[in-house]
């Protein structure tokens, strides 16, 4: 009996009865000129009960082994065919043909005897091998298994802590680990934590998930942890969280102003700023809130104003709303990507400012002033309809520059 292993591309003797040892050489051939080869690419078993009367070259190996009779059937595992299972016998076997069930049996049990060998030896080369903690405790919190990642953290090798109990382990942490055995014994259900541990080589944070592993009974024979090391990303979290607080503070204390955050579909996703305190406004009610919401009849100037600051301009407008006179300066912010998802909106109440600039100008001045400042279009004709003055939002409305509507008749 032979087999044909086709990831290693080998074929080797299982075993012989009644074969002088000199003729087992005669099995060393090349696969392709085999009759393992041919069943192996073709997926179908084939058997000769006399090879005296078969003159087919792939089984010229067993005619010089001198057997008359060849049964070859392939082995089929999980993911297709693995190889070939051949019995070859120096006498005649009229019965293979009758009853080929005794090869197809042994043929599928080597075909699950290597796909288990396979998944075992992946399964522990991935164990050992990766940058991820692998533990199994039975029941009582004893280490039953873990891999060198763990071992490396702990501090040994993984034989150093076989055996030995959580408690010896993790001391006075111990019981507070095992409440949790506990729970995932009692509950037959798993759980995820996040925890810091202080290890050999400092503090450490893991993320765990913690599962029952079942006997075949259907009791809980134990607990198995897969722990990944997140301990960067938890610094990182930190790190945030203090520069999260710190933009806070500074937007929280910024003078005279309204800051905000507006999002992609032109919500407000945060704002701040000294102005809402003096108003009295509290700012997280705006989160949330629409354009139309916050700037009611002026939102369509605004939102004109901030789709500009997404496609990438840095926009600045002056606006005269609520009884104040505000400076917007709109400045669009790109990701990592370079996509722009969100602006940054400075609002700030220049009121008192352009009250003082007023006070300075005479009359006619202020008028002018108030012209080019006052949100909406204001054009000044002759009588014989020609254009003597446009504010600046008469400028903006119309497209056009005011020495471009300077003299022009309203007919043009």
């Amino acid at each position: 009996i032979e087999l044909f292993d086709a990831d290693q591309q080998k074929m080797g003797l299982i075993g012989s009865v009644g074969i002088p040892v000199e003729r087992e050489a005669g099995l060393r051939a090349p696969i392709d000129q085999t009759i393992s080869g041919l069943v192996f690419t073709s997926g179908q078993e084939m058997t000769v009960l006399n090879l005296n009367e078969n003159k087919d070259k792939h089984f010229d190996v067993y005619r010089k082994l001198r057997a008359v009779t060849v049964s070859c059937v392939p082995l089929i595992g999980q993911k297709g065919a693995i190889g070939a299972l051949t019995l070859a016998d120096i006498k005649e076997r009229p019965d293979i043909s009758t009853q080929p069930n005794f090869v197809q049996i042994l043929a599928d049990s080597i075909s699950q005897g290597i796909d288990i060998f396979k998944n075992k030896t992946a399964y522990q080369l991935l164990v050992e091998n990766a940058n991820t903690g692998f533990i199994l405790f039975d029941t009582q919190g004893r280490y039953v298994a873990l891999n060198q990642y763990i071992a490396n953290v702990l501090g040994g090798k993984p034989e150093d802590f076989i055996g030995k109990s959580l408690k010896e382990v993790m001391q006075e942490k111990a019981d507070f680990h095992l409440k949790r055995f506990e729970k995932i014994i009692h509950t037959k259900q798993g759980a995820q934590y996040e925890d810091s541990f202080q290890l050999p080589g400092g503090i450490r944070w893991f993320s765990s998930d913690l599962q029952p592993v079942f006997d075949p009974a259907g009791s809980v024979s134990g607990i198995q942890i897969v722990a990944v090391d997140i301990t960067r990303q938890k610094e990182s979290e930190k790190k945030l969280s203090k520069n999260e607080a710190l933009l806070k503070e500074i937007a929280a204390n910024y003078p005279n102003s309204y800051i905000s955050i507006i999002e992609k579909d032109l919500t407000v996703g945060f704002t701040s700023g000294q102005e809402f305190k003096k108003q009295g406004l509290d700012p997280d009610q705006f989160v949330g809130l629409t354009l139309q919401d916050v700037f009611h009849d002026h939102s369509d100037y605004i939102k004109e104003k901030y789709l500009k600051a997404f496609s990438g301009e840095e926009i600045e407008f002056e606006l005269s709303i609520n009884e104040q006179h505000q400076l917007y300066r709109v400045i669009p912010l790109t990701n990592g990507d370079g996509k722009i998802e969100r602006i940054l909106s400075v609002v700030e109440n220049i009121t008192e400012r352009k009250n003082a600039e007023l006070a300075l100008l005479g009359n006619e001045e202020k008028q002018k002033l108030l012209l080019q400042n006052i949100y909406a279009g204001i054009v000044v004709h002759a009588p014989d309809t020609r254009i003597l003055m446009a504010n600046n939002r008469a400028c903006e409305i119309l497209g056009l520059t005011i020495e471009q509507m300077m003299g022009k008749e309203a007919i043009d």
